[in-house]
């Protein structure tokens, strides 16, 4: 454990130092009457001594306990880098610089100077790290001004995903979350921010997707997503020339009466297949088949 402060025995070897030097004086005046006020002033200020020791004692231990509390907070943060999250990054906002002991790593990753800017090394990741079509709304939400503003709206969370390199190699989903708050120590705004990895996240949350848009036997969209894509497709290109084409299963009924259902199915399934080598935005057979067009 690192020496924060003067240790217990050097406080208490000190205070018995003067507590001693100034018993000597007192009780050496006392010897001569004509200066009993002036050993009462001296054991006075021995008392006083006293009292001044015990309180910069005390605030000693205030001190230490706090610069290891503070030790205590550097290792649980590094903890939580190493085990929960990709990297975890302090900047002091107002000043534009970064401070906490990721910095120098984060600069030596991206090859910056040392003593980069906040600013400097939030572009050098949105050219370096962050996947191109990412790259400027990287930009603008964690920018200097945008974080200020969030925290003028009286906002202290800010979140952002997209895909980055955060470990220089290999492009992943992340969810970067900045936490804002002023500091009185500093006078500032500042930021401590964590990157998590978020690509299993995302795959499943596009299987799910996937499933509750899609008709599980032909992989064609269903109804919902069919009609969301027209509307999505006629809001963007207001202008274009568009057409839409109903297809109908000759007889479909009395297949799955004579056949049975199985082979119905296998029908669909056939004809999505040739649908989707032609058309960008095909319905469900089943259902247009069931309306009997």
């Amino acid at each position: 454990m690192k020496n924060y402060g003067l240790n217990k025995k050097q406080l208490d070897f000190l205070l018995l130092i003067v507590a001693a030097i100034a018993a000597f004086i007192a009780f050496g005046i006392i010897l001569y009457k004509s200066y009993m006020q002036l050993s009462f002033y001296l054991l006075s200020i021995a008392f006083f001594v006293l009292i001044i020791i015990k309180i910069f004692k005390s605030m000693n231990n205030s001190i230490i306990q706090l610069r290891l509390n503070e030790e205590r907070y550097k290792v649980t943060l590094q903890h939580v880098n190493n085990v929960l999250f990709d990297n975890i990054l302090e900047a002091n906002i107002t000043k534009d610089c970064l401070i906490g002991d990721n910095a120098k790593e984060l600069t030596m990753l991206l090859g910056i100077p040392e003593n980069s800017s906040y600013s400097d090394t939030i572009l050098a990741i949105s050219e370096q790290l962050v996947k191109e079509e990412f790259s400027q709304e990287y930009k603008e939400v964690l920018s200097v001004s945008n974080i200020l503003n969030t925290l003028k709206n009286k906002a202290h969370i800010l979140e952002y995903e997209c895909i980055e390199r955060s470990d220089g190699v290999n492009y992943a989903w992340i969810r970067i979350h900045y936490c804002i708050y002023y500091s009185d120590a500093a006078n500032s705004v500042c930021i401590i921010s964590y990157v998590k990895n978020i690509e299993e996240e995302k795959r499943t949350f596009n299987i799910l997707l996937e499933k509750a848009n899609t008709d599980s036997l032909t992989g064609l969209y269903n109804k919902a997503s069919t009609g969301e894509s027209i509307t999505n497709l006629l809001e963007e290109y207001p202008e274009g020339g568009h057409a839409m084409m109903m297809i109908d299963i000759d007889d479909f009924k009395r297949i799955n009466d004579t056949y049975g259902h199985d082979f119905g199915d296998k029908v669909i399934l056939s004809i999505a297949e040739q649908m989707k080598k032609f058309l960008r935005i095909p319905i469900l057979l089943e259902e247009l088949a069931e309306m009997n067009f």
